[in-house]
């Protein structure tokens, strides 16, 4: 089915539907460049020898989006994004009904989304710890109509993020321990995420 684009002044919503599921996309209201935290990073390329410098971002409101995707049933999967570069966004994603379990937090290149999943435990309340290899982050919750949405996650420590684009997995050389890409975000880093009401990206505070 082909891809259908509906735009309107303050969101543009993406629909690709299929038997099983339907992503719809969402924009903040335009020219709002309130700021969402700030986060120290770098990344390497395994493919290429690649290791950048470090960097410090400060994500705008006005660079965001969230997607929300439907299965038959349940609640939608949200996935809220936020640009780090040209080049990179951060993204965290999870269930609105499982937000107390887990949830992933990724760094992906935003022209061409490859694998990436990096899943987070809850394991007390307002804390969470990556399941593979090391990571913690500490959390802040909002009501968001009904449900309690994480709206910050601040770094505790170091914590890699890993991404393989399709066409490297296709050479057999990636693995969950040997990714192409790795996103460094540093100890410290923090990030107001933002939330969809009414279908516009907003910002809710702690």
């Amino acid at each position: 089915m082909p891809m259908q684009w509906i735009v309107n002044k303050y969101r543009a919503r993406k629909a690709r539907k299929n038997s099983s599921r339907s992503v719809e996309m969402y924009l903040p209201e335009p020219g709002n460049d309130r700021e969402l935290g700030r986060v120290t990073w770098c990344y390497n390329q395994s493919s290429a020898g690649i290791s950048s410098p470090a960097k410090i971002t400060v994500p705008q409101l006005a660079d965001a989006k969230i997607e929300a995707i439907r299965g038959k049933g349940g609640q939608p999967l949200l996935r809220r994004v936020l640009a780090l570069s040209d080049e990179f966004h951060i993204e965290i994603c999870g269930s609105q009904a499982k937000v107390d379990s887990g949830f992933a937090i990724n760094g992906n290149l935003r022209t061409d989304a490859g694998f990436a999943w990096d899943w987070f435990i809850v394991d007390q309340e307002g804390h969470a710890t990556k399941l593979q290899e090391t990571g913690e982050l500490e959390l802040t919750y909002a009501m968001v109509g009904d449900d309690r949405e994480i709206v910050g996650t601040k770094f505790l420590s170091d914590v890699s993020l890993r991404m393989s684009t399709m066409a490297y997995l296709a050479t057999g050389v990636s693995d969950v321990l040997n990714p192409e890409y790795r996103i460094e975000i540093s100890a410290g880093s923090h990030i107001l995420w933002p939330v969809l009401v009414d279908g516009v990206v907003v910002v809710r505070e702690p």
